[in-house]
């Protein structure tokens, strides 16, 4: 990963370029190439219902997304080709939560861009930058237990499973949910990412 640091606190820069990606936080602007680019494709979903989107759903959480990097000076960013038209494959990387316990990690890339290891680029970038800017808290991920293309991108980067059960915010009846995490977590801390 390259990139220059940032200023004097020693936080990376928000912007970071790895061997193929430009990342960077989301903005507004984002918005509507996201929704065409990623979320507008059913196979972005496919495996996993919790992660479908309407472009006013996504407003939102980019919205979301800017008050993590406000609060913390790092999140999650959206990734496009270094060689690419500018056109968004991804979004993704390590925020921090609303109760601040935890990082956790995510990625969704545009059908066009999966099987390539760009979900690990982004993965890795947002593992790096969480570790530097808070090494004490641990780094978690959740994937629906059938998404085993997201699963197997966890398991590369180190996390272990730590918990498996009902996936809640699923439409599927029967949907599970499994939470990797880079260390063991604390009971409280546990029962309260899985509530």
């Amino acid at each position: 990963m390259t990139g220059p640091r940032g200023a004097a606190d020693g936080r990376p820069s928000a912007a970071v370029l790895t061997e193929r990606l430009a990342l960077r936080p989301p903005t507004a602007d984002d918005v509507p190439a996201l929704a065409d680019a990623v979320y507008g494709d059913p196979r972005t979903w496919a495996l996993d219902p919790t992660l479908r989107r309407s472009p006013e759903e996504l407003a939102v959480f980019v919205g979301r997304l800017q008050e993590r990097w406000a609060r913390d000076g790092v999140g999650a960013w959206v990734a496009r080709l270094r060689d690419g038209d500018g056109t968004p494959v991804g979004i993704g990387g390590c925020d921090r939560l609303a109760e601040g316990r935890s990082w956790n990690l995510f990625f969704r890339l545009a059908p066009a861009a999966q099987g390539r290891g760009l979900a690990q680029e982004i993965a890795r970038a947002g593992l790096a930058v969480a570790r530097a800017a808070r090494p004490d808290l641990p780094v978690t991920a959740f994937a629906a237990a059938q998404n085993t293309p997201s699963l197997r991108t966890i398991a590369r980067l180190g996390l272990t499973e730590v918990w498996r059960g009902p996936d809640r915010r699923s439409p599927l009846p029967d949907a599970v949910v499994v939470l990797h995490a880079d260390r063991p977590l604390a009971a409280d801390h546990l029962a309260e990412l899985t509530a």
